[in-house]
């Protein structure tokens, strides 16, 4: 039975519609799962048809009733910018596997994964728990289907002189009438396309009797595509829109007016996928059309690949849940022993040498009784599939672990660091525990990626790397 999947995520015209967006587009992502959203506003039949989710709905009174929800081992998944570390850590003492969606990095992260599509980022901006792992940059941008196709598409056809405009689903400030106006003052432009979401409340200000000029309210996914990527240019905020003009490969014009999208422009704006409009005002957008059409089509910065990496992740946490550490016992000795005398295992050790099985067993031993030592097995039903140890000294733990090369291949290792690190947490605080660390030989390349996924930081020491990342007690 698949583990139930709980989005825990609110939108409305007063807060914007940008987090139920990215939560739809990374659900397309899942396959024979129909998730269950929770939110403390109505979300009603028009913003599903406009998501094209198939999802079932609850309101909830008050965002701590979500807890009562939550099931041991369900995958929560939480976007929001009024959530904290109290919240995420709720949800931990639940037992679930909580994928945090965030773009500010401002607080201790309680989760398993946290997602951010906002390019400047790595996990050094993060802290976090031993176990949790880091999916950054634009490789996990959470682009609805039909944007995910037209990013791995390598041509287009644009309507020459064509510029989109669009403030998102709510557009609180009413930007959207300043970047008509900018626009039809320039006289630049052959025909202009202004869409309105469904929490728009404003007059904008203009009519659409001209020929060229069109106003759409409330397209679905599908018919804003299509109308996307015909367009030549686009304005828009450093929002989620922003990756969707990416994706359909416009020149962009863009800034912020909302303090949490301020790091998203920065980074962007490093990355030069948009001409700078800073605040958005009437007249630096005025400033920036000038620019914006004496501009070139930016390199290919979304491939298109980004939902099949976010199944990847979910897929490897409900895989998770089919395996379990235990202790190791002297019945163990010789299946490490033949784990470790595997040539592939010994290709990747720091030395190569066949190990004598009497040598092998009294080091297992002494391994086994040693206080300082924390040694577990990987098993599913009665099958195991590698180990992995914390060796203690001086406040620091050691990490080792083997994969059982019957296995190999089969993301073993992911799934067997992630236990680890998830049962060690529970020793850290008893021990005292200020680092952990692990050594990699430098050409060993899975373990190098696998360390990384899981923020540690690597130091070069002649033919190998050691890995370290601090506990929460020392952070």
């Amino acid at each position: 039975m698949k583990q139930r999947i709980l989005i825990r995520v609110d939108a409305s015209s007063e807060i914007g519609y940008g987090h139920l967006t990215r939560c739809s587009a990374l659900i397309n992502s899942l396959k024979d799962v129909i998730p269950t959203f929770y939110s403390t506003y109505a979300i009603n039949d028009s913003l599903v048809d406009l998501c094209k989710l198939p999802f079932e709905f609850q309101k909830i009174t008050h965002s701590e009733d979500f807890f009562n929800h939550v099931l041991e081992n369900d995958i929560v998944i939480i976007d929001g910018y009024h959530f904290d570390t109290d919240y995420l850590a709720e949800l931990k003492r639940k037992i679930a596997k909580v994928i945090f969606i965030d773009d500010l990095a401002e607080f201790y992260v309680h989760a398993d994964a946290v997602i951010n599509p906002t390019p400047g980022f790595d996990f050094t901006n993060y802290k976090g728990l031993l176990s949790t792992q880091y999916f950054l940059g634009l490789d996990y941008a959470l682009l609805r289907k039909s944007f995910q196709l037209m990013a791995s598409e390598t041509s287009f056809t644009k309507i020459k002189g064509s510029i989109f405009i669009c403030f998102g689903g709510s557009d609180p400030l009413n930007k959207t009438s300043l970047a008509v106006k900018a626009v039809l003052d320039s006289k630049k432009f052959d025909e202009i396309h202004v869409v309105l979401g469904k929490g728009y409340l404003h007059n904008i200000g203009f009519n659409s009797t001209s020929e060229n000029f069109h106003i759409h309210s409330d397209l679905n996914e599908f018919e804003m595509a299509t109308l996307m990527r015909k367009m030549e240019f686009g304005i828009v905020p450093t929002s989620g829109i922003l990756l969707e003009c990416l994706a359909a490969k416009m020149k962009i014009l863009s800034g912020y007016y909302i303090e949490n999208q301020q790091y998203v422009y920065r980074e962007h704006l490093k990355l030069n996928t948009f001409i700078d409009a800073k605040n958005l005002s009437f007249e630096s957008i005025s400033v920036g059309l000038e620019t914006l059409l004496k501009s070139e089509n930016k390199a290919t910065l979304i491939d298109g690949y980004s939902s099949q990496r976010v199944l990847n992740l979910i897929q490897s946490i409900q895989n998770e849940a089919n395996y379990s550490l235990r202790k190791v016992t002297d019945a163990d000795s010789e299946i490490t022993y033949d784990w470790a005398n595997n040539a592939a295992t010994r290709k990747y050790s720091f030395s190569q040498d066949f190990i004598p099985f009497d040598n092998h067993l009294k080091w297992f031993i002494e391994k086994v009784k040693a206080s300082n030592c924390y040694y577990y097995i990987l098993i599913k039903n009665t099958f195991t599939f590698g180990s992995i140890r914390f060796d203690i000294n001086n406040k620091i733990a050691t990490i080792s672990f083997l994969v059982s090369p019957d296995h190999y291949g089969e993301g073993i290792g992911k799934i067997l660091l992630k236990k680890g690190l998830e049962e060690f947490e529970k020793v850290v605080l008893f021990e005292q525990i200020q680092c952990v660390q692990g050594y990699v030989l430098k050409e060993n390349i899975a373990s190098i990626k696998l360390f990384e996924r899981f923020g540690f930081t690597a130091e070069n020491e002649s033919n190998m790397y050691l890995f370290k990342k601090n506990t929460p007690i020392h952070v």
